[in-house]
């Protein structure tokens, strides 16, 4: 019995767009083509979500390929991104498509084909999602994000409340609504990926945070990961 991390909700209605294009690909993790049928690719315009897939097996070629497909309101010149979710580690990667971080959308045309397929490759930025109860919550970071070390540009998103509370080993914040937060946690470099924290909120949230992976030891072997 395999159990999974909670996947992504990366889900499009066509219906809502005029133009499509699709993409016959593979998709690449930590150099070792994946054979999982749980990884997912998603494409992206400006954060919304316009497409996703999974892997599938093909008999004929004994590989495994995603067929996305990709949907806009734009004929062209729409930039677009990816992203994996790589369901061995339940961890989120921005993507390359052969090589780039972004690619043209382009009305009707198909990109690949089983013989030579697009490659999506992950990079090394990770995305975390951090379900924050209205409560007590302890959490851990492994995206190395660039605001770690400044509270409340790393909280901007948050409803948060007065006398909410983050504490690690040593030193403790406070929040304030007209301060922000406050105390000997900010005061010695915020927060940081080596360390765990309790977190007390007056309301439930989420908080997303994004950058290089922290690194573990790890070895990839098809879809699998062995730390």
């Amino acid at each position: 019995l395999r159990v999974l991390g909670e996947a992504p909700g990366w889900k499009v209605d066509p219906t809502a767009y005029e133009y499509s294009m699709n993409i016959i690909g593979k998709i690449r993790l930590d150099g070792i083509f994946s054979n999982d049928p749980y990884t997912r690719i998603a494409a992206f315009a400006e954060g919304e979500i316009r497409g996703a897939a999974n892997l599938e097996y093909d008999e004929n070629y004994d590989e495994h390929f995603v067929y996305l497909n990709i949907f806009s309101n734009t004929s062209s010149e729409e930039a677009i991104t990816f992203k994996i979710w790589d369901a061995a580690t339940g961890k989120v990667y921005r993507a390359t498509l052969n090589g780039e971080l972004s690619f043209t959308f382009m009305q009707n045309e198909v990109i690949g084909i089983k013989s030579a397929p697009v490659i999506f490759v992950n990079t090394s930025y990770i995305e975390q999602d951090i379900a924050l109860n209205a409560g007590w919550t302890w959490i851990s970071l492994y995206a190395e994000d660039e605001n770690l070390g400044d509270l409340n540009t790393l909280t901007s998103s948050l409803s948060l409340a007065d006398n909410d509370l983050i504490k690690g080993q040593l030193y403790f914040d406070v929040y304030d609504h007209g301060a922000g937060w406050n105390g000997a946690l900010s005061n010695n470099g915020g927060l940081s990926s080596a360390s765990m924290y309790k977190v007390r909120l007056a309301h439930a949230n989420t908080l997303v945070i994004g950058g290089d992976e922290t690194m573990l030891e790890v070895y990839r072997s098809g879809g699998d990961i062995h730390v």
